[in-house]
């Protein structure tokens, strides 16, 4: 994605349709492996966007997310204060 793309995506917040229907599957998928979750687990968001999963994932453990767009994690480290971030890319 370009800049102006990854600014439009971060600012669409996590209510979006599209982001809560993608958010519903992932989390249906999800749910027979989390259920026995301690909060011990080591989660690497991948693609992690603007982090709008770091709240419920937080809750089974450490979060660290992983972006190619320094921009979008600007947006999330201010969001989210409590997780790591990676650039790749």
């Amino acid at each position: 994605m370009q800049d102006t793309e990854q600014q439009r995506y971060a600012s669409l917040g996590g209510d979006y349709f599209w982001l809560e229907g993608k958010r519903r599957l992932v989390w249906s998928l999800f749910q027979p492996h989390r259920d026995g979750a301690s909060g011990d687990l080591d989660i690497l968001d991948v693609g992690c966007g603007p982090g709008y999963s770091f709240a419920e994932l937080s809750r089974w453990g450490t979060v660290v997310g992983l972006d190619p767009s320094q921009e979008v994690l600007s947006v999330c480290r201010r969001r989210q204060d409590q997780v790591s971030l990676l650039i790749s890319g």
